[in-house]
């Protein structure tokens, strides 16, 4: 009897012990895996510690890493004229970060070399292989073109990056005041990847600033300064440091003057001298300024700010307009008058618009002045 049970109840046996163990040696398995990931990349940083040349870092050193950082602006290739509506610059950079990586210390009598130089491609391979604060440019319009980078090791692990580049930088120029304006240029430098609790920026060696051969045809360089911030930004809640480039510019206004202003105030006054010639000659030389203005604002309409407020040379433009609506509705109604037998109140009126008209124009001029320096 026992074994015919021991027959029927065998198999049964058999597969509810395979089901109950079959969990245990997966758990068994994945324990072993992870053990042994443990084990080998617990050996891979043994190997980075003792500067194998393999390892990749993907840690800063210590936390925070304390970056020092240099930027020299080489050239400006060009600044966008004041009719871009998004305008840019180009320019020309040198950059230079140095910071401290223990890890990459090396004895120089076993390497026979006091420092390790890499150039070129051989930096960017080599950069892939160690840990760097990743700097980018955070306001540039594209990804900056990279022209010659330097890499320096140094026996106690101290890492110097050099780097030549091109890059487009947007601007917010406040353009009210055009063509005696101020402007300033502003480029930002921060970590990609790291926050301000593994990466903070500090001040080089030399300061940030400007080549001294840097020259502009426009502008005239006024100040160049270099701050340090710790900003926030939307990828993230935690702050990141910024090394800030500051370039004031003031705008030689002396091509605008001559080619623009000069040849609008002579329009103006011819609109001015209407109101002192003959009533019957006067629509014609109406009509013929009037001409001229529309011309001239058609022509320097696209070397003006795309501005929704006006500007002072706006403010020029739309004063010879009022002027000639003012001197044609004058003339119309001073020849209605005298088409309606009203001789002497015609005449009578024009005396009087020849000596308040200077006060008016006088008070549109100091107007449209006192409307700039505002």
């Amino acid at each position: 009897m026992r074994t015919e049970l021991y027959r029927c109840f065998s198999p049964f046996f058999f597969v509810m012990m395979f089901v109950l163990l079959l969990p245990c040696a997966s758990l068994a398995t994945e324990q072993v895996e992870t053990a042994l990931s443990i084990e080998e990349s617990d050996s891979l940083e043994v190997e980075s510690l003792e500067g194998g040349g393999d390892a990749v870092w993907v840690t800063p050193p210590v936390l925070p890493t304390y970056v020092e950082v240099q930027l020299t602006l080489l050239r400006i290739a060009r600044i966008d004229g004041p009719g871009e509506r998004f305008p840019t610059t180009e320019i020309e950079a040198f950059l230079e970060a140095d910071w401290i990586d223990h890890r990459l210390a090396y004895d120089p009598e076993k390497t026979g070399t006091e420092e390790e130089i890499f150039i070129g491609n051989d930096a960017e391979y080599e950069l892939e292989q160690i840990w760097w604060p990743d700097i980018i440019i955070q306001n540039e319009r594209h990804k900056r073109e990279r022209e010659d980078i330097e890499l320096i090791i140094k026996p106690n692990g101290a890492v110097s990056y050099k780097e030549r580049f091109f890059a487009i930088i947007p601007l917010d120029f406040d353009l009210h005041k055009f063509p005696f304006d101020s402007q300033q240029i502003l480029i930002d430098l921060e970590s990609f990847a790291w926050n301000d609790k593994s990466v903070i920026f500090k001040h080089g060696k030399h300061m940030t600033g400007l080549s001294d051969d840097l020259t502009l045809q426009e502008w005239e360089i006024t100040h160049v300064g270099a701050e340090l911030y710790d900003v926030h930004e939307a990828r993230g809640e935690d702050g990141y440091s910024k090394l800030e480039l500051q370039i004031m510019l003031t705008r030689h206004p002396w091509h605008y003057v001559k080619t623009i202003i000069i040849p609008l105030g002579i329009i103006l006054f011819m609109l001015c001298t209407i109101v002192y010639c003959n009533l019957d000659k006067r629509i014609e030389f109406i009509l013929i300024a009037l001409l001229s203005l529309v011309a001239f604002h058609g022509i320097i309409s696209d070397a003006l700010p795309k501005l929704s407020s006006l500007i002072f040379l706006d403010v020029l433009i739309l004063m010879g307009y009022l002027i000639t609506m003012f001197a044609l509705l004058e003339s119309v109604i001073a020849q209605r008058m005298v088409a309606s037998g009203n001789q002497g109140r015609a005449e009578r009126m024009e005396q009087m618009n020849r000596k308040v008209f200077p006060y008016v124009f006088g008070l549109i001029i100091c107007g449209g002045v006192l409307g700039y320096v505002i």
